[in-house]
C-alpha cells in the first residue's frame, strides 16, 4: 500500500480494548531502504458515559456495574483544562444555587484501584436539564456516612426502607437541613423523598 507525503495512518482501535496506555510499532517496508520500525506509546481514555449528569449542578462517575467493571480508588474534576480545587469525590457538586458551565467541557481523572493507574475521561460537556427536583447526591455510600439531599426548597419528608419494605428512618429535612445518616448494616434501601404530595424514589447503595 503506497501512502501520499503527510498522509496519516489510520490506527483502528477494537471496542474491547480497555482504558490503558499501550505500546505498538508499525513496520513500514522499503523496497530500496531497510525496512522501518516507529515504536509508538498511545493512551484509551475511559468514555465520557460513565459519568452522569444528574440535574443541573452535580456530574457524578458511575459504579462497577455501570460503568464497565471500573472500581476506582482516586478522583480529580478538571474544568476547561484546570483541575478544580478540592474536588476529588466520586461526584462533582457546585453548590445548591449553581449550575454547571455549558459552554465548557469537564472530565476527571480516574485512579484504578486494582494497578493504580491514573487516566482522564473523555471531555463530559453539560446541558441543562429541566427537571430540578430534589435528589440524593451520592446513591452508593459507606455504612454509617450521611449524604446530601440537593435542591430542597421547603419541608419535605425522607423515608428510607429496606428493600423488603420495611422503614428504617423517616426525617424531616429543608434546605438548612438536609443530610441524611445512612444505616450502619451495608444493602440495598429504598429512599423517597416527599413534598406536597410528590414522591419520588432512589435506590441507595450502602456499603
Amino acid at each position: 500500500m503506497a501512502f501520499a507525503d503527510n498522509q496519516p495512518i489510520m490506527l483502528f482501535i477494537p471496542d474491547t480494548c480497555r482504558a490503558d496506555r499501550y505500546d505498538a510499532g508499525i513496520v513500514i517496508g522499503d523496497i530500496i531502504c531497510d525496512t522501518l520500525f516507529f515504536p509508538i506509546t498511545f493512551e484509551i481514555h475511559y468514555p465520557s458515559n460513565i459519568v452522569r449528569q444528574k440535574w443541573n449542578n452535580v456530574l457524578a462517575v458511575t459504579n462497577e456495574l455501570y460503568n464497565g467493571g471500573y472500581t476506582f480508588s482516586a478522583f480529580q474534576w478538571y474544568m476547561d483544562g484546570k483541575p478544580l480545587s478540592g474536588e476529588n469525590g466520586s461526584y462533582l457538586y457546585l453548590g445548591e444555587y449553581a449550575t454547571l458551565d455549558t459552554t465548557t467541557s469537564y472530565y476527571v481523572m480516574l485512579t484504578r484501584a486494582e494497578d493504580g493507574i491514573t487516566l482522564p475521561t473523555c471531555s463530559i460537556i453539560p446541558e441543562i436539564r429541566s427537571n430540578i427536583s430534589q435528589y440524593p447526591i451520592q446513591t452508593e455510600v459507606t455504612a454509617g456516612s450521611k449524604i446530601m439531599i440537593a435542591n430542597v426548597q421547603g419541608k419535605s419528608t425522607a423515608r428510607l426502607y429496606s428493600v423488603s419494605g420495611i422503614i428504617y428512618s423517616e426525617t424531616i429535612i429543608n434546605s438548612d437541613n438536609n443530610e441524611l445518616i445512612m444505616p450502619d448494616m451495608p444493602g440495598v434501601y429504598i429512599l423517597t423523598l416527599e413534598q406536597e404530595g410528590n414522591i419520588t424514589s432512589h435506590k441507595i447503595l450502602v456499603r
